[in-house]
């Protein structure tokens, strides 16, 4: 004879089960895609990555930038130590 309580294991375990089975596991990133190329952040890009023929544009801030910059649809921004966020053009570096 099922009891209740027998019932509400076997209800849970099923479950867990269920739960357990849903869980897909994703593929991990691309090395080359994680910030410093890979989970434990070593600065190294294995490959290479493209080359740089020199400096693109400059453009000025009303403090430091030590920062990394982010990129969007084109347009970067940096953040100054004057507490400012800037947006410069990619490709032109004029200020957005």
């Amino acid at each position: 004879m099922i009891t209740p309580r027998t019932r509400g294991l076997f209800a849970l375990l099923g479950a867990a089960l269920l739960v357990g089975e849903s869980r897909e596991r994703a593929a991990p990133p691309a090395p080359e895609t994680m910030f410093r190329g890979g989970p434990a952040h070593h600065g190294v890009y294995h490959g290479g990555g493209p080359t740089l023929l020199g400096l693109a544009w400059r453009a000025p801030t009303d403090g430091d930038v030590v920062s990394s910059p982010a990129i969007a649809n084109g347009v970067v921004y940096v953040g100054s130590g004057d507490g400012a966020l800037y947006a410069f053009d990619l490709a032109t570096g004029a200020r957005h």
